[in-house]
């Protein structure tokens, strides 16, 4: 038996042991129609080939429902992200395919895409376009990212802040993650709630975890009743669903916001340090891990995200604080009454001279004004120059488009 399995919290080698992902590991593994017309949901899962549990669970659902001949309502699909990468069982061949999707109003890409990723990509977005072209007007599309992850840990959800995809997220009785999509440029998460999907990232546990991909089918499971494709007597009991999933995280606080990111690159011969579990607490000025330059400490009390216990990745960890009930009711009051539209009346805040739905916030003058209150109120943040901060309104918070072409 090999070490990693011995002792999961130990970095994983970047080739994986195959897992039974049985072939053709065509882009469109699994499909479901309803006998009635409803809403589309997109299912994505290996867009990080070392995350095989995601196409596991969701073929498991689709066949579920084919099995029991179930009616319903829409259409429901699941498409590999990176079949190159599944196949040889690698996070990504030539970069990061969950960092390669761009879209005007989105932060800028922080590293070149690939020639494989860029190939992938191109694909993947094609298939979801001609889904987009099938999909029953006047209904939802709702897309699912499932992934898992290297260390120990509990299941959770991210999802990029419009208020529904925060409707879409409370199905899920799991940690919600605020922020870190914003934190992580190119994802196909943000790229999609950005031209008007409903998103949201679903990770399911550890990657070698088996109980990883039941999980991830309970949540399959429970987005599907969300989105009204199914009714509850057409799946297995939604309930053991709920609490397999409650189960889980009964330790960890439900809403959480991303306070720090902390990016590796090669050269800082970045290693994690033993033992740490997802959103587990850290105490301020605990070493971490270690680089070059010496022990990585936390600048402050928080619980980590996603430790680095893997050999292919450039984020070593996330930091997150716990935030309370009333943070998102104030949000969802200020949006509704459109209160955003109100920030280019206070100094320092002025309209971007060509991005229509973006501000420019000049730090030195509008110190006052914290980022916390900008995301409050649906903005998100594109770049930053020096002491100016350019933030960008998405646009599909409170509804959706007409038509979702890209």
């Amino acid at each position: 038996m090999s070490a990693h399995l011995l002792d999961p919290r130990m970095p994983m080698p970047a080739v994986r042991t195959p897992c039974p992902v049985e072939p053709p590991m065509t882009r469109v593994c699994a499909r479901w129609t309803g006998g009635q017309p409803g809403p589309t949901t997109i299912i994505i899962a290996a867009l990080h080939g070392n995350e095989p549990k995601g196409v596991l669970a969701a073929r498991r659902v689709v066949d579920d429902l084919e099995r029991r001949a179930v009616s319903g309502r829409g259409r429901v699909v699941v498409l590999i992200g990176n079949v190159p990468a599944l196949s040889a069982r690698v996070r990504f061949l030539d970069s990061d395919l969950n960092r390669a999707f761009s879209h005007p109003e989105a932060p800028p890409l922080e590293e070149p895409v690939g020639e494989t990723e860029r190939t992938e990509r191109d694909a993947l977005l094609e298939a979801v376009r001609a889904e987009l072209r099938a999909h029953d007007r006047g209904h939802e599309v709702y897309a699912i990212d499932l992934h898992t992850f290297s260390a120990e840990g509990p299941p959770f959800v991210v999802f990029a802040d419009t208020l529904r995809n925060r409707r879409f997220a409370e199905c899920w009785p799991l940690p919600r993650i605020l922020g870190l999509v914003e934190e992580l440029p190119g994802t196909v998460t943000d790229f999609l709630t950005d031209v008007g999907c409903i998103s949201a990232v679903v990770e399911g546990g550890r990657h070698d975890d088996p109980d990883s991909a039941d999980r991830l089918a309970a949540a399959v499971r429970l987005a599907l009743m969300h989105a009204g494709h199914v009714e509850p007597g057409d799946m297995p009991d939604p309930a053991d669903d709920h609490r397999l999933l409650a189960a889980s995280s009964r330790s960890v606080p439900d809403l959480l916001d991303l306070r720090l990111r902390h990016a590796i690159l090669p050269a800082d011969r970045f290693r994690m340090r033993p033992g740490y579990r997802n959103l587990a607490p850290v105490r301020a000025g605990e070493a971490l891990a270690d680089d070059v330059r010496g022990p990585v400490l936390a600048p402050h009390a928080s619980r980590i995200l996603l430790p680095l216990y893997q050999a292919q990745g450039s984020d070593g960890y996330f930091l997150a604080r716990p935030i309370g009930r009333v943070w998102l009711v104030t949000s969802r009051v200020l949006r509704r009454l459109r209160a955003g539209s109100l920030l280019t009346l206070l100094p320092g805040v002025s309209r971007h001279p060509d991005l229509p739905n973006a501000i420019v916030v000049n730090m030195r003058v509008a110190r006052f004004l914290a980022t916390e209150l900008v995301h409050a109120l649906g903005y998100r943040r594109l770049r930053r120059d020096r002491a100016r901060i350019v933030f960008v309104r998405r646009r599909w918070d409170l509804q959706a488009p007409r038509d979702i072409r890209f």
